[in-house]
């Protein structure tokens, strides 16, 4: 019974990260494009701001 519960577990979590990965696609092609539209323009701020993002979506995950 144990072993159901995690194989659920396991389910639920796989389809969180596809519906995720659902709504990434939805929203990267226009996103992907604005943002590299932004960057080629020269924004060096671009860089620093996706950077700044990285290291605190990685901050975040290392306190859970």
């Amino acid at each position: 019974m144990v072993w159901l519960k995690s194989m659920a577990e396991s389910l639920w979590d796989v389809l969180g990260v596809l519906c995720a990965l659902a709504i990434f696609a939805v929203l990267a092609i226009p996103l992907g494009n604005w943002f590299w539209a932004w960057l080629s323009a020269g924004n060096a701020t671009a860089v620093a701001v996706v950077a700044l993002i990285a290291i605190a979506v990685a901050v975040m995950r290392k306190k859970e």
